[in-house]
């Protein structure tokens, strides 16, 4: 949910590419994603809220929907390099962003 990562999310990706050998991870977000929204607004409430405000603080203060998706697909990155890349050297992570409502992907993200 909202490209956050956490335990679940790292041990799914850890399993890949340790026993599965998979090469590249690739960290997908997406405009007009909700969880961003929410961040951007400041509107969550609920156990959704715990995820919103970590992406609230990877975000700061970022209004643009792209730039605060970019944001927060960048931290994912630095977040999963960080855990697994030290005992992974060939592994590739890389983010991008789907545009929701062209239908297109940027791998080159800011």
């Amino acid at each position: 949910m909202g490209n956050v990562v956490d335990e679940t999310v790292l041990s799914s990706v850890d399993y890949a590419v340790s026993h599965l050998k998979a090469p590249l991870v690739v960290v997908l977000g997406h405009t007009g994603c909700g969880a961003v929204n929410s961040a951007i607004n400041g509107n969550a409430s609920g156990m959704i809220k715990k995820t919103i405000d970590k992406i609230s603080k990877i975000i700061g203060e970022t209004k643009d929907d792209y730039l605060a998706t970019c944001k927060n697909v960048n931290f994912g990155v630095n977040e999963i390099k960080t855990a697994l890349c030290t005992h992974n050297p060939h592994l590739k992570v890389i983010g991008a962003v789907y545009h929701s409502d062209i239908g297109t992907v940027d791998f080159d993200i800011v």
